[in-house]
C-alpha cells in the first residue's frame, strides 16, 4: 500500500497487491488492483493475462461459495 501511495502511477505496485490478495483468495481486491494496474498500463499483456486469470478465478470461488449455502 505505500509503493501505491508513493507512486501511484507505477503499475507494478497494483500487481504486486494484487498477487498478495490471489495468494489469500481474496479475488475481488486482486480482480480491482489488477483492474487499476491495466488502466495505468494498458499494453502490459502481462497484466491482462493476470487479470483474465483472477477474473476467472473469482467467478469460480463465487459460484462455489453460492452452492455451499443452499
Amino acid at each position: 500500500q505505500q509503493a501505491i501511495d508513493a507512486v501511484p502511477t507505477d503499475s507494478r505496485a497494483f500487481v504486486a497487491c494484487a498477487g498478495m490478495f490471489r495468494e489469500a483468495r481474496d479475488y475481488s481486491s486482486a480482480e480491482t488492483m489488477l483492474r487499476k494496474a491495466a488502466v495505468i498500463d494498458p499494453h502490459d499483456i502481462n497484466i491482462k493475462r493476470q487479470l483474465g486469470a483472477v477474473i476467472a478465478l473469482n467467478l469460480v470461488h463465487k459460484s462455489q461459495q453460492a452452492s455451499s449455502q443452499l
